[in-house]
């Protein structure tokens, strides 16, 4: 693939990454109400967008505890490009994080 290519990729990429965070915020109580029920029985993911300096990297997060505005998980996968996060380092971080979900 040429680099025009790869940038129309990289647009339409960001594009649907958008789109699903805004169809996610905009539907976010409903998430965490449904994700808090599916916690006590089964796995629950958020995808989260990390950022070093210039690098930006989507990953999930399997939640282990659902606060008020918040919520506490570890990284479940391996970043490509990040160096200061690792799988399963502990995060906490805000509803407003949340790019996806999978509960």
């Amino acid at each position: 693939m040429d680099k025009e290519g790869i940038k129309n990729l990289r647009f339409i990429h960001t594009e649907c990454s958008i789109k699903r965070k805004e169809k996610t915020q905009s539907n976010i109580k409903k998430i965490i109400t449904k994700c808090r029920i599916g916690l006590k029985t089964h796995s629950v993911y958020f995808k989260i967008k990390f950022i070093e300096e210039l690098k930006i990297e989507n990953m999930w997060v399997k939640v282990t505890k659902i606060n008020d505005d918040t919520f506490t998980g570890t990284i479940d996968n391996n970043p490509f490009t990040l160096t200061n996060c690792q799988c399963g380092d502990i995060v906490t971080l805000k509803f407003t994080d949340i790019e996806d979900y999978a509960c």
